[in-house]
């Protein structure tokens, strides 16, 4: 695996315009959403990204056609495998959607078992549509009852936020090959968003918001033309750069619906920055903060980006802040901050969380770091921006993989960034 060290020069400040890429989640959801479709959808404005070639790579390898003369198409119709085969470039989050789409299409799919694993929390949804299971030569095969009829899924609540998000996308997968499918408890996220509004633009029926919806399959799903919206991941990491140093900055096209709720608590919070329709400008003097405190059942609606997020502007705080992190992710999230200085105590919460206090108002040190994920890796960005002194960052593309030339836009708005490759 390739391996790149970047330093930055922390505090400088930011200062420009800039225009959102376009979200590779989105354009990855539309397409694999394509395999359903018996003529070809388009996604119109794709983003320039490896890991979106990644996946059309496997799609084409289970039989889709894929054209990218104008855009990128799928030709899900010409698929001929039900099985995905062993990858390892693609995230687990992407092997079980197409998998689960997969079996949407043809009522049986095979997935590696070490892939599907960790995911015993989909069992009571593949139950309640009937899926049986049987593992084939270390292969877990699934098989849709013949007979379509109604039926009622309800996520459990005993699951993380971002397992309940790929659940719910699996839930709602599966539910257009069926008849009539109420869904409640589903996560509220952007990509449920996303794959909701994708559906629907190929005919499926869906009423009713995250507590509960109605999903109504239709024969056949027709083919779309998907015009991928702006990154909302890219708009937050902007706006928290400036946010943890200094700067002044507009963001055209920026996507509120989707980040409402997190630009809210950053207003809470003392991050400055204004909304007018869809540009946002966000200008830092001074980092006074106040603490972020959490209850357990809210951090249970918040993604982990955001959490990495709050973590950092938690170190600047005035004061303690308490937050609640799933328990496997929270040393990926919290160690920049540590290793910056920071006072950081994990405390055990319950099964699944772990209840983190920060301590602030710190300055931050300059560091090395070697992040383990995208949400690491965020982390550690907004550390060595906030930090005095040049900090270094070892990383295995995990911030290049969901932004497009991200560190040259980072640089022309006056950071201080070096040693990238784009």
């Amino acid at each position: 695996m390739e391996i790149e060290t970047i330093t930055i020069e922390g505090n400088s400040y930011l200062t420009g315009e800039v225009t959102l890429s376009e979200s590779v989640m989105a354009s990855k959801i539309a397409l694999i959403a394509g395999i359903l479709s018996q003529n070809p959808t388009v996604v119109k404005n794709p983003p320039d990204c490896k890991t979106l070639g990644d996946t059309t790579e496997i799609l084409a390898f289970i039989g889709a056609q894929i054209l990218t003369d104008d855009g990128v198409s799928i030709h899900g119709e010409s698929i001929s495998m039900s099985a995905i085969p062993p990858n390892k470039t693609l995230t687990t989050f992407e092997l079980v959607l197409i998998w689960a789409t997969l079996l949407a299409r043809f009522g049986k799919a095979g997935i590696p078992e070490t892939v599907i694993a960790s995911h015993s929390y989909l069992r009571p949804i593949l139950e309640a549509f009937g899926v049986t299971v049987e593992l084939e030569s270390h292969y877990v095969v699934a098989y849709l009852p013949t007979t379509k009829k109604d039926c009622a899924v309800t996520l459990p609540s005993e699951m993380s936020f971002e397992d309940k998000v790929l659940a719910s996308l699996v839930a709602l997968t599966l539910a257009t090959s069926g008849l009539k499918t109420t869904i409640k408890q589903c996560a509220p996220s952007e990509e449920f968003d996303i794959l909701k509004a994708v559906f629907t633009q190929m005919g499926v029926h869906i009423q009713g918001d995250n507590l509960e919806i109605v999903v109504e399959s239709v024969p056949e799903l027709i083919g779309i033309l998907y015009v991928v919206p702006p990154s909302s991941r890219e708009a937050l990491l902007y706006l928290a750069l400036v946010a943890v140093s200094k700067g002044d900055i507009q963001i055209t096209n920026f996507p509120n619906k989707s980040l409402s709720r997190i630009t809210k608590r950053l207003l809470d919070r003392g991050v400055e920055f204004s909304l007018d329709k869809e540009v946002l400008r966000v200008w830092q003097k001074d980092q006074v903060f106040t603490p972020s405190i959490q209850t357990l059942s809210e951090s249970q609606r918040l993604p982990l980006i955001w959490q990495s997020v709050l973590s950092v502007i938690s170190g600047l705080s005035d004061g303690e802040s308490q937050l609640f992190i799933e328990k496997h992710k929270v040393s990926e999230i919290v160690s920049p901050l540590s290793s910056c200085g920071v006072e950081v105590t994990v405390l055990p919460s319950d099964p699944f969380t772990s209840e983190v206090r920060i301590f602030g108002p710190h300055k931050f040190r300059a560091t090395k770091f070697a992040p383990e994920s995208y949400e690491s890796a965020v982390s550690a960005l907004l550390c060595a921006q906030a930090a005095s002194g040049t900090s270094e960052i070892s990383y295995s593309n995990a911030i290049k993989d969901v932004h497009q030339n991200i560190f040259s836009s980072l640089a022309k708005l006056g950071m201080k960034i070096y040693g990238y490759q784009e």
